[in-house]
């Protein structure tokens, strides 16, 4: 994702940086964690979601597509 792009870049930034401090690498990575933990409870968010409007046998047949948006939402939450 965008974000991810953005993250990574500003990661290298600070820490190619030899002048950067501890803190500021500290508050990107602090960020990042505040964005992942987002990440994750939206995941759990929309499985609910899903469970209260499908069958079981629905559900069985959505895994494959549920597993790609899981999969497309935490690659914005991945470290290096």
């Amino acid at each position: 994702t965008e974000y991810l792009a953005t993250y990574n870049a500003k990661l290298k930034d600070l820490t190619s940086d030899y002048t950067a401090t501890e803190d500021e690498i500290r508050s990107l990575i602090g960020e990042y964690n505040e964005y992942r933990t987002g990440a994750q409870d939206r995941v759990i968010e929309i499985t609910g979601e899903l469970r209260e409007l499908v069958t079981d046998e629905e559900w069985k047949k959505l895994d494959e597509i549920r597993t790609q948006q899981v999969q497309a939402l935490m690659d914005g939450a991945r470290w290096l």
